[in-house]
């Protein structure tokens, strides 16, 4: 904001009134979710504005956190199946910085035995596996005993 602005940011309220924009429950008559988390993950600045948007690769990641929020995990299955390999780099390179191992799993699984891709970055996700668990593909269904043996995952879908 000094930047944009050319002041000391200590006395910035005397030259932006700096203001909190509250919404309802609903914009456009669609529902609004509320949601906060300890890893928001990455973001791409649209044209130099204060729009932020969700990197594509996040944006992956995210579908598979909360498959519910985008149209359920069988939405979210088609989409990894249609538009994956168009976006491998992306989705690579966010899967690798993801703050918990299930979502390597997941993304394992999905890129792995779904879609048949091989590539050395997505096989060194297996050391994330955990024979044992209740890991599940779709986090918001019960555990299902139909299971991958390689990604040690319960395919609940």
């Amino acid at each position: 904001m000094a930047k944009d602005y050319g002041t000391d940011l200590d006395d910035i309220e005397s030259v932006v009134n700096l203001k909190r924009y509250e919404f309802g429950n609903r914009v456009r008559d669609r529902g609004v979710h509320r949601h906060e988390s300890r890893h928001p993950g990455e973001w791409r600045q649209v044209r130099g504005k204060a729009t932020r948007v969700s990197s594509i690769g996040w944006t992956f990641l995210d579908m598979l956190d909360k498959p519910n929020w985008c149209g359920g995990i069988n939405h979210v299955i088609e989409v990894w199946e249609n538009e994956a390999r168009t976006y491998l780099e992306e989705i690579i390179s966010a899967v690798n910085r993801a703050p918990t191992t299930i979502d390597k799993v997941r993304a394992g699984y999905l890129l792995d035995e779904r879609l048949g891709i091989q590539d050395q970055r997505i096989h060194e996700w297996l050391r994330h596996v955990q024979r044992g668990g209740s890991r599940r593909l779709d986090p918001e269904s019960p555990y299902q005993p139909e299971f991958s043996e390689k990604w040690m995952i319960s395919l609940n879908v």
